[in-house]
């Protein structure tokens, strides 16, 4: 390099000089001036580009380095993209469960509330008990229900029938979540009511597919199973029930409270969701709660009263309930196999040092400095296992796919997973990581 050449030519010039100043010989003026090679490289640490060039020439020496050993390189590569890949795989997942917020304003203030009993496994009111209990409660800025929601409903729209997911909410429902409809608006407190106007909203998903996301979709009317609706809005993109239910539609909850509230004839089951007011812990909400729960026994037949208990969950807790403990183990276990990746891959980095002590001990004598030999052997290592990473992420991605197809109902927001990101800026890190620790 030109660099290097005007180094040498001025480390020579001074040699010159020093020898005729004092009358000795030129190999007797090198000698005194001690090590050429080193001194070259503390002048070139004076420069201000020292550490993108020596940052080159390692890359280079270290690419030579692995291209002379395919072997080796080839292992390193693929323990570095066994690990990297599994781990990608899992973070996906439980990135979704564990670490994503929720697309919900606020959401630490959010609960699912309701009653649990033999009878199944969900929170639920009855209608009867939902109005009492929105009526009494002091602990909550917002209380609102939904029916449990996925049921299949039948859409036709110019004589073209469809078959969709279908939920109901109350017109307050959205308020609630913190939801702002991305086209028209949400229901109103008369489309709630059993004699009010007919109105439905539609998904993002469902707009964009049926209407190619224009604004005329406001105010059609679409056929929902045999019932004329008009359309009033459209949810967000990001929108999702708390039941993580696919919804395609959504109708007004549409409880005739008179009726409900004599608890004769036909009774509703809702789920009941809240918002804790400001400063109002959990804790404190149950503790609120309980008597207005004790004041619904009554309505309880007395041989099932000692079943019946209030609960009240913060909304993730609740979506996550058994997963939490099963994604900490699967990562943890994953992670486990990344830790033993590295450890093979320092243990191949290791023999290859003791293989090629002689090169370093002649590279030192000749000047390179000790600071610059661990460089370059991080450098290479780095290197190696962030070839490693890309194709950790390959793997990453395939078996990811893998296991949404042939995961088990139940885990939530799998369908999510993807390698986003995200998780690239986390396996990348992990990568520079594992090549920090194997170098």
């Amino acid at each position: 390099m030109r660099e290097d050449d005007e180094l040498r030519e001025e480390i020579e010039s001074h040699v010159r000089m020093r020898a005729e100043h004092d009358g000795i010989r030129l190999a007797d003026a090198r000698k005194r001036f001690g090590n050429t090679t080193r001194i070259q490289e503390e002048m070139r640490s004076m420069h201000t580009s020292i550490f993108v060039d020596q940052l080159l020439q390692d890359l280079r020496y270290a690419i030579r380095r692995a291209s002379r050993q395919p072997a080796f390189t080839l292992a390193v590569i693929a323990t570095i993209a066994l690990g990297i890949g599994a781990t990608a795989a899992v973070f996906s997942v439980v990135d979704r469960i564990l670490f994503r917020s929720l697309p919900y304003a606020n959401e630490d203030q959010l609960v699912w509330l309701g009653m649990t009993a033999p009878i199944g496994n969900d929170e639920f009111l009855l209608g009867g008990d939902y109005f009492d209990w929105r009526e009494q409660q002091q602990a909550f800025s917002h209380f609102t229900a939904s029916d449990g929601g996925g049921a299949e409903c039948d859409v036709t729209e110019a004589n073209t029938p469809i078959r969709v997911h279908c939920i109901r909410f109350a017109y307050d429902y959205l308020a609630t979540f913190g939801i702002t409809p991305v086209l028209g608006r949400t229901f109103t407190k008369e489309e709630d009511r059993h004699d009010g106007p007919k109105a439905v909203m539609i998904s993002h998903a469902l707009w964009q597919s049926r209407y190619g996301g224009s604004s005329v979709a406001l105010d059609k009317t679409i056929e929902l199973n045999g019932i004329p609706y008009r359309i009033v809005g459209v949810l967000p993109s990001n929108f999702e029930v708390p039941s993580l239910a696919q919804i395609d539609v959504a109708q007004p909850l549409i409880l005739n409270e008179q009726a409900q509230r004599s608890r004769k004839g036909m009774m509703r089951f809702v789920r009941g969701w809240a918002r804790l007011k400001p400063g109002v812990s959990l804790e404190q909400a149950k503790a609120a709660m309980q008597p207005v729960f004790e004041r619904s026994l009554q309505h309880v037949p007395k041989a099932f009263v000692k079943e019946v208990r209030l609960k009240i969950t913060s909304l993730r807790e609740r979506q996550v309930q058994n997963s939490r403990a099963t994604s900490l183990a699967l990562l943890a276990a994953v992670l486990c196999v990344l830790l033993i990746a590295c450890a093979n891959v320092m243990n191949l980095f290791l023999a290859r040092a003791s293989a090629s002590a002689r090169e370093f001990s002649i590279r030192e004598a000749i000047g390179a400095s000790r600071s610059r030999l661990v460089r370059q052997s991080l450098t290479e290592s780095i290197l190696i296992c962030l070839v490693g990473g890309v194709f950790g992420l390959a793997l990453g991605y395939a078996l990811l796919h893998i296991a949404i197809h042939f995961a088990p109902p139940g885990i939530p927001r799998i369908l999510d997973a993807t390698l986003d990101a995200r998780v690239v800026v986390v396996a990348v890190l992990l990568t520079l990581a594992a090549g920090l620790f194997s170098g």
